[in-house]
C-alpha cells in the first residue's frame, strides 16, 4: 500500500534541503520581505532637510502718501537639534528591526519546516513496518484457520490469529492518517501545494551538534545573537530613536531668510532677517516618555527572552542526549531481544513446543518496540536538527 503510494505521487516528494529551502516561500516571510522593502524604497525619500521653506507676501494702501506698498519674504529654518539626521537615523534603526524580524521569521519556518519532514520522514518509516507486519499477520491468520479446519490447531488459536490480523490492519489506518496529517502539516510549511500530499524522501539530515555538554554550553554562550532575541535590542535601540527624533522634532529652530519692501514712492528695500523658535516649554516631553517607556519594556523582554532561552537551550541538549541514549539501549539490547524472542516462538511453535498465542505475542512486542525505535529516532534527529539550526542562527553574525 504505502509502495503505490510512493509509486503513484513521485512529484510531491520533497527531500529534506527542498522543504528546508521552500520554507523562505511561506507567507509570513515573503510579507516581512516585502515589507522590509517597500520601507526601504520609501524611505529614500525623506530629506536631509527637516523644515519647508517659508514665503510671505504683504500688500496694502500706504499713508500719507497714497499707494500701495508691497512686502516680499522667505525664509528657511533649520532645527538647533539637527533634526533632520535625527529623523534619518530613527529609520534606520526601525529598518534594522524589520531586517531581523525577517530574519527571526525565516528561522522560525526552517525550524517548522524541519520538523515536519522529519515527523513524516518516521511517520512513513512506521507505516511501512506496519503494513509488513500486517500482511504477516494476515498470512499467519490465513495458515492456522486452514490448521484449525484440520484439527491441528485449536479453533481459539485461529480465532487469536484472526484478531491480530485484523488488528495490524487497523494499526496500518491509524498509521495512514496520521502520515496524512504530518503530510499536510509538510506542505503547509514547505509552501508547497497540499494535493498531492508530499512525501520526505531522500538521505536524512546529518546535522552537526556538540557531543558533550562543556561543548554545548561554549557554542550556545551566545544567545544574544539569536534573531528573537536580536530583534528586541534593536527594537529598544529604535525606541530610543524615535525618542530622539520626537524631542528634535520640539527642539528650537533658527530662521534666516530676508525681505523686499516696495512703498508707493519707489523705494526699494532689501533686508535680511533673522528668526527663532525657541522651545522653551513644550520640548515633547509626553510624546518622548512613551517612547522611552516603549524603550525599557522592549530591553526587558530581551532580558526575559534571554532568560527563557537559556532554559530552552538546556532542555534541547537534555532531548539530544536522552534521545541518544534510548535509541542505543533500544538498538543494542531491546531490539535483539525481541528478535530472539521471536525466533525462539517460532521455533518453539515449529518443533509442537509452543503456541500460536506465543507467536502472536512476540510479534506484537516486536513490532511495538520497532515503532518505539522510529518514535526515538524521530525525536533525536528532531532535537539535534533543532539546536543545529539554532547554533546556525546564532553563528551567522
Amino acid at each position: 500500500m504505502f509502495a503505490t503510494l510512493l509509486a503513484t505521487l513521485p512529484a510531491a516528494a520533497l527531500t529534506f534541503d527542498d522543504a528546508v529551502l521552500g520554507a523562505a516561500g511561506v507567507p509570513t516571510v515573503k510579507m516581512l520581505e516585502a515589507t522590509l522593502a517597500a520601507r526601504q524604497q520609501a524611505d529614500k525619500q525623506i530629506p536631509h532637510t527637516a523644515h519647508n521653506p517659508e514665503l510671505n507676501a504683504a500688500l496694502g494702501p500706504s499713508v500719507p502718501r497714497l499707494g500701495v506698498s508691497l512686502l516680499l519674504g522667505a525664509a528657511q529654518s533649520w532645527s538647533l537639534a539637527d533634526y533632520g539626521a535625527v529623523r534619518l537615523q530613527a529609520a534606520e534603526r526601525e529598518r534594522a528591526v524589520l531586517g531581523s524580524e525577517v530574519r527571526q521569521q525565516l528561522l522560525q519556518a526552517n525550524l517548522e519546516v524541519a520538523e515536519a519532514w522529519i515527523r513524516t520522514h518516521f511517520a512513513q518509516e512506521q507505516l511501512r513496518l506496519a503494513e509488513v507486519e500486517a500482511q504477516t499477520a494476515t498470512d499467519l491468520a490465513d495458515a492456522v484457520t486452514r490448521a484449525a479446519a484440520r484439527g491441528a490447531v485449536l479453533a481459539a488459536d485461529a480465532a487469536e490469529a484472526k484478531w491480530f490480523a485484523a488488528e495490524a490492519r487497523l494499526l496500518v489506518l491509524s498509521l495512514e492518517g496520521q502520515l496524512r496529517d504530518s503530510a499536510g502539516y509538510l506542505a503547509r510549511t514547505a509552501h508547497v501545494d497540499p494535493e498531492p500530499p508530499p512525501l520526505a524522501s531522500g538521505a536524512l539530515p546529518r546535522p552537526q551538534v556538540p557531543a558533550d555538554l562543556q561543548s554545548w554550553r561554549k557554542r550556545t554562550a551566545g544567545l544574544e545573537q539569536l534573531p528573537q532575541v536580536e530583534t528586541l535590542r534593536l527594537q529598544a535601540i529604535a525606541d530610543r530613536a524615535r525618542a530622539a527624533e520626537v524631542a528634535a522634532s520640539h527642539a528650537s529652530t533658527a530662521a534666516f531668510g530676508g525681505q523686499v519692501q516696495v512703498d508707493p514712492s519707489g523705494v526699494l528695500a532689501v533686508l535680511a532677517t533673522v528668526g527663532l523658535r525657541w522651545s522653551a516649554f513644550d520640548r515633547g516631553q509626553r510624546p518622548v516618555a512613551k517612547e522611552i517607556e516603549a524603550a525599557t519594556r522592549s530591553e526587558g523582554e530581551q532580558r526575559a527572552s534571554v532568560h527563557k532561552l537559556q532554559h530552552e537551550m538546556a532542555l534541547v541538549w537534555h532531548d539530544i542526549e536522552h534521545s541518544r541514549e534510548t535509541e542505543t539501549l533500544l538498538e543494542g539490547e531491546v531490539v535483539p531481544a525481541v528478535d530472539a524472542l521471536l525466533q525462539a516462538r517460532q521455533a518453539a511453535l515449529g518443533h509442537g513446543a509452543g503456541t500460536v498465542v506465543d507467536v502472536i505475542r512476540a510479534r506484537r512486542a516486536r513490532i511495538e518496540v520497532l515503532r518505539r525505535l522510529a518514535q526515538v529516532r524521530s525525536d533525536r534527529l528532531w532535537a539535534e536538527v533543532r539546536g543545529w539550526l539554532l547554533l546556525g542562527a546564532m553563528e551567522a553574525k
